[in-house]
């Protein structure tokens, strides 16, 4: 059995070779019976499970085959795809973990998470993932229009890209809202 880690792809269709990166090593781990298990930010950013768009169906489509192969892919959100629930990973055969999981290897035992969690000294970071993974928030903003998600989500991108920039150029207010 082979198990394989990976974390902050920060996949997008922004970025055709990243994608195909991320395929080529399905591909590459296909045969080898393989547990892979993604640790959040898989995406650049997650709108909701009901999301979907040519580049984001060819994923799917290689993961598919990786676990009709007989693989297993299991997932842990992120700070960028917290909205990501098991109805995606249902396409093909995935399975979502909680926030942290303990994993036995070998007779090793290994915790795993994402790790924004303990990013403790970014308080207002910490303040606004206590806000957005309230499941009744999380809730609220899963039902609201595709598109109004996609406005929220490139806000925070660019508030994101603006408070790694020089400050002195930004002056509108840009705050930081988790890597």
């Amino acid at each position: 059995m082979t198990h394989l880690f990976i974390a902050d792809l920060h996949l997008s269709p922004d970025h055709p070779r990243l994608v195909q990166g991320f395929l080529a090593l399905l591909q590459q781990y296909q045969q080898q019976h393989t547990q892979l298990y993604i640790l959040g930010d898989w995406f650049n950013a997650w709108i909701g499970d009901d999301y979907t768009a040519p580049w984001l169906d060819e994923i799917i489509q290689h993961l598919k085959q990786f676990t009709d192969a007989g693989n297993q892919i299991y997932f842990q959100v992120g700070n960028r795809d917290f909205a990501l629930g098991q109805k995606f990973l249902n396409q093909f055969g995935g399975k979502l973990l909680p926030e942290t999981y303990t994993l036995n290897i070998d007779n090793q035992t290994f915790r795993i998470e994402h790790g924004d969690a303990l990013c403790t000294d970014d308080v207002s970071y910490q303040r606004f993932r206590k806000i957005i993974r309230n499941p009744i928030i999380l809730g609220l903003i899963k039902s609201t229009p595709l598109s109004f998600r996609q406005k929220l989500a490139n806000g925070f991108r660019k508030k994101k890209s603006c408070s790694q920039s020089n400050q002195k150029l930004c002056d509108n207010g840009c705050q930081s809202t988790g890597d």
